[in-house]
């Protein structure tokens, strides 16, 4: 059951108008992400109309309207890293780091395939040929809830707004419990038509691209330590608002949820699915999707998002609309009003 919260609410509002900023860090608590106001370009909050219901109840029926609105929810905190002892993310590294380390230690230890091939933490890797130079980046990576999900129930009771489809805190993924597929990449081989280079890029296409969507796992293909996150941040949304995934993970699979319609699985360089914002080590006031053409450019997207400890942190927004149900939905007047 959903309770209103308001003067949890208030109180954090009030909190957060003099919160200083977080530029610069390499690990963040929840109290840095509380104290900052949700950035107005992510939420991206606008009226659509008004949905019309039947209710009824014995002995009668009657008409109830309600609003429908549509905006961002933060779903997900994605965390990249290069080992597993630098998540940045404090309170998670407190919760689940342990265990995941202890599992991951324990499928390395009893698998072959990780016997001498594998090395039992993230880095870099420079390959050169006379034709070609390639900078393998490798990384562990996590996925929570945000926060913000939490709070999304407290003002979701005043009908205007959207609750989140995920669970505060609750860890929906991480590479060291999914350390077989992570590490190996072996069952994305099922996705072969994916892993054509040139099809599924994060990125316009084959010329212009941060790296490759598939296969999902913890390499990716860049020079630029930056964007070689934002690539592994990408894949763990992809693999988390999807069911059925060859992965171990937890899906995004509505959570009770007590609304009309529900935001559909993330999807390369379509920011109707999905937009991100950098919270480690810069915190970005706007959200965008991954794969901007910056070759041009006089300053790349990365300028100023660098990290000498390759500690990073994305959180994932996703775009939901809805009315509260009141019965049986008969029709929906629309309109758009966005602030």
């Amino acid at each position: 059951m959903r309770t209103p919260r308001g003067a949890l609410w208030i109180g954090l509002i009030l909190w957060c108008v003099n919160s200083p900023s977080h530029a610069g860090l390499t690990t963040f608590t929840t109290a840095d992400i509380l104290s900052k106001l949700p950035p107005k370009d992510c939420v991206d909050y606008c009226l659509t109309g008004t949905c019309i219901w039947l209710y009824c109840s014995f002995p009668s029926c009657s008409i109830k309207s309600t609003a429908r609105v549509r905006h961002h929810n933060p779903d997900l905190l994605v965390s990249v890293f290069r080992r597993p002892e630098e998540q940045p993310w404090v309170e998670e590294k407190a919760l689940y780091n342990s265990l995941d380390r202890k599992l991951q230690e324990v499928v390395m230890k009893n698998s072959s395939w990780f016997a001498k091939d594998i090395e039992p933490s993230a880095g870099q890797q420079t390959q050169r040929t006379a034709n070609n130079t390639q900078s393998l980046q490798q990384y562990e990576a996590t996925a929570s809830g945000h926060p913000w999900a939490l709070l999304s129930e407290f003002i979701s009771s005043a009908d205007l707004f959207c609750p989140s489809e995920a669970t505060a805190y609750m860890q929906y993924y991480s590479s060291m419990i999914d350390v077989f597929s992570w590490r190996t990449g072996l069952p994305e081989l099922i996705y072969i038509p994916y892993l054509i280079p040139g099809v599924k890029e994060i990125g316009s296409g084959f010329w212009q691209t941060w790296g490759h969507e598939y296969p999902r796992s913890w390499t990716s293909n860049n020079v630029d330590d930056v964007k070689a996150a934002a690539v592994i941040a990408h894949r763990v949304g992809h693999i988390v608002t999807r069911k059925a995934q060859p992965h171990a993970y937890i899906p995004l699979d509505g959570n009770n949820y007590s609304r009309t319609w529900l935001p559909g699985p993330l999807n390369a360089n379509d920011p109707k699915s999905g937009v991100w914002q950098m919270v480690v080590p810069k915190y970005d006031d706007t959200c965008y999707v991954f794969g901007e053409n910056d070759v041009f450019n006089p300053i790349s997207w990365s300028h100023g998002r660098e990290n000498d400890s390759d500690q990073y942190a994305f959180a994932l927004w996703r775009e939901y609309e809805c009315c509260k149900k009141k019965g049986s939905l008969i029709s929906i007047i629309s309109f758009e009003i966005c602030y």
